[in-house]
């Protein structure tokens, strides 16, 4: 595996149709290839696939006509059971984080949700939790409470939850010292305020920066942010009706790279 840029990603003619005796789908034939390294941003509007694709990347849905690939390996189950270094940050916190268990158990959950011949959890070592603990005090900390990893997920405010989830994801669900090198994000901003919404962000850009041009991981991120999608993206994709209307890359003309045209797009 490529120790030094993200997970390719390919979808080949992806379909897939909630109701079997529906015309339509909410895929319908969708093929796309993101480079290892690339951040891709998907817009669209609610009910038209966005989520779905998520999903499919994921290896969450069993009734998939199509492939999909990551790193080359073909997700045709959950993708932590194939393939270690995958970390996916759902829209509801709650959907990955307990908040009546501490983060330590948390952290291991996830773990134990992955492969588990990459398995590999330490927190008998006082030097990696003491580690461990100054990393979440400068994630998470505010007002003089720098959160430990005994502390109730509970405790946490909303915004905290979604830097903690973000944080597990990119740096303690995988092979110890392994880094992730695929990060889905599904419309991980939707419930944040302005702020929050920022920090979460740039604490992403921080684990995850630029180096001559290339990412240590893929980023996939569903949004309405176009702000955050124009700021962040390599390209973006524009889905209408479970199809890909559009893709449109930074290196394009000006006149396509702009949320007067992204919002029009989705709009048409």
């Amino acid at each position: 595996m490529n120790n030094q840029t993200g997970y390719s990603v390919k979808l080949n003619k992806v379909s897939y149709k909630p109701n079997i005796f529906g015309d339509r789908g909410v895929l319908n034939n969708i093929s796309i290839d993101i480079l290892g390294g690339e951040f891709v941003s998907i817009i669209g509007r609610n009910g038209h696939g966005k989520t779905s694709i998520m999903r499919a990347i994921a290896g969450e849905i069993d009734n998939l006509f199509g492939e999909v690939y990551v790193n080359g390996i073909l997700i045709n189950k959950p993708i932590n059971s194939l393939i270690s270094g995958v970390g996916f940050v759902h829209q509801f916190v709650q959907y990955d984080l307990i908040k009546e268990l501490s983060i330590e158990k948390n952290i291991q959950i996830r773990q134990l949700l992955g492969n588990e011949k990459f398995r590999n959890i330490d927190f008998t070592d006082d030097r990696w939790v003491a580690h461990i603990n100054k990393e979440l005090a400068q994630v998470m900390g505010s007002n003089n409470v720098y959160p430990t990893i005994d502390y109730l997920v509970d405790y946490l405010s909303g915004g905290q939850r979604q830097l903690l989830n973000v944080y597990i994801a990119l740096k303690l669900e995988h092979i110890k010292n392994e880094f992730c090198k695929l990060l889905l994000l599904d419309e991980h901003l939707s419930s944040l305020d302005y702020v929050i919404s920022r920090k979460v962000m740039t604490l992403i850009e921080e684990l995850c920066p630029l180096s001559n041009g290339k990412r240590s991981t893929t980023i996939i991120m569903v949004t309405h942010d176009f702000e955050c999608a124009l700021k962040y993206s390599d390209k973006i994709i524009i889905l209408k009706d479970g199809e890909v209307k559009e893709i449109v890359n930074r290196t394009d003309a000006k006149a396509n790279w702009n949320e007067g045209y992204l919002i029009n797009s989705i709009e048409v």
